[in-house]
């Protein structure tokens, strides 16, 4: 159930809920009983379009439960409330026509962290890769956030939203280069990835406002302009060093120094990570 007083005045607020879950976000009585669920998934949820997409994916995988998160960034705008009718949408579909037990919604977010993806992506990427890409930066936020959540709770499962996709309209080889990439990522932390992107077709309708709950400041960026290549560079020198960097620390519950990290890695010639899974 999303409670409208408790997740409104996080998502006004929008305090740092990242490496540190605190007790009114996700207190231990709430952990234990997560743990008990055998295939536990945790899904990021921004907005209807989601739902759908969900209900296809589960087709293919079954977990015992969902864990629904929201998150945010500091660029939103619109109206949050209308997440409390997805949450509650959810809970009934898959409750009912799944048999599929659905938690209570997790609100988390660290504004400071996209901030200093975002400065990074501004200024020294540009120059090292020869573009820069808010929306990229903006997944890779999204999934590294959920990361200690899930090794809290012992969720093995990762649902990324259908809307980073289809938000930015990605060109052909955007898709299954993320894909691979961010599997990868939570690979080393013990996360399967569900990606609802194959085993969803997307369509016009998709995108429409109605499928909106939240809308951003800055301009979606669909890389049409990045060579495969240079995609491929991007993760293996930064995105997945700096993820690392950051997650090696955070899973703990310590503070983390997002700046310092992030410069280092922009900055850095060395540490690439080498994927040889091929790109499907």
């Amino acid at each position: 159930m999303f409670r409208k007083k408790k997740h409104l005045k996080i998502l006004a607020d929008k305090p740092d809920i990242f490496a540190a879950l605190p007790a009114e976000v996700l207190d231990e009585q709430t952990v234990a009983q997560l743990r008990q669920i055998p295939r536990l998934a945790v899904a990021e949820i921004a907005g209807p379009a989601d739902i759908h997409a969900l209900s296809e994916i589960l087709k293919h995988y079954k977990p015992d439960g969902l864990l629904p998160t929201f998150s945010y960034t500091g660029t939103e705008y619109g109206d949050w409330s209308k997440l409390a009718q997805v949450a509650a949408d959810l809970k009934k579909t898959f409750e009912k026509n799944l048999n599929i037990y659905v938690a209570e919604p997790i609100v988390l977010g660290s504004p400071v962290l996209w901030k200093a993806l975002r400065t990074v992506h501004e200024r020294q990427l540009v120059q090292r890769f020869g573009f820069t890409s808010t929306c990229l930066g903006c997944r890779l936020y999204s999934f590294a956030l959920r990361v200690p959540l899930c090794k809290k709770i012992d969720a093995g499962f990762y649902i990324p939203s259908l809307h980073g996709l289809l938000q930015r309209h990605c060109p052909a080889h955007t898709t299954p280069i993320e894909r691979k990439y961010f599997t990868f990522l939570m690979s080393g932390y013990g996360i399967d990835v569900w990606h609802q992107a194959e085993h969803y077709e997307i369509n016009n309708e998709d995108t429409g406002d109605d499928d909106a709950c939240m809308s951003c400041v800055l301009t979606a960026d669909p890389e049409n302009g990045i060579a495969q290549e240079k995609l491929i560079r991007y993760f293996e020198s930064f995105a997945l060093p700096t993820a690392g960097g950051i997650l090696s620390i955070a899973v703990s519950g310590a503070q983390v120094d997002y700046a310092r990290i992030i410069t280092e890695k922009a900055d850095a010639k060395t540490g690439v990570i080498k994927i040889k899974a091929k790109i499907q």
